[in-house]
């Protein structure tokens, strides 16, 4: 009964339209993370010839380097990491 009247209630074009919005919130999220983490592997083989290569595309491209310098797992790892050895 409950799930019934709760189907209904997400039907109401206020309530379908912030649930999209919040998924598609949802969604974006979850795509930077997924690049972040991406990132953060390729920060690893930073210094092998394949990873300056594709360092390299990340420069060019001036999207993917805004996604690259505003990599907030890059920094938080770098600044527990600073904590740790101190």
């Amino acid at each position: 009964m409950i799930c019934l009247a709760l189907d209904i209630l997400s039907k109401l074009p206020l309530i379908n339209g912030l649930n999209k919005t919040a998924g598609l919130l949802a969604g974006l999220l979850q795509g930077i993370v997924v690049v972040w983490v991406l990132f953060l592997i390729l920060t690893v083989f930073a210094g092998t010839e394949g990873g300056q290569k594709v360092f390299q595309m990340i420069n060019d491209s001036t999207f993917l380097s805004v996604l690259y310098n505003n990599n907030m797992l890059l920094k938080f790892i770098t600044n527990l990491g600073q904590v740790l050895l101190s």
